[in-house]
């Protein structure tokens, strides 16, 4: 797993990389150049990424996941008009 560190470029043989989970929410820019066997490198592609806040369902616990009852949305028992 790369743990990516400021202006630190990383090398990889490998067609992929396995990014650190712990990067906090924000917006990132990486670039990307590659070299060929030959020494050879392509121009700088540079892309942006935003990670988000990962959003946390509101469940009831004493209801099943997405079913909310018979409008009981309050959790407790209240008579029926």
């Amino acid at each position: 797993m790369v743990s990516f560190t400021l202006r630190q470029p990383i090398e990889t043989r490998e067609p992929k990389i396995e990014v650190d989970r712990g990067l906090p929410p924000g917006i990132y820019r990486f670039s990307l150049v590659v070299t060929d066997d030959g020494g050879n490198e392509s121009r700088q592609d540079i892309q942006t990424v935003e990670i988000r806040q990962r959003r946390q369902e509101l469940l009831n616990p004493g209801l099943g996941r997405g079913n909310l009852g018979s409008g009981n949305l309050g959790g407790r028992n209240q008579p029926s008009p």
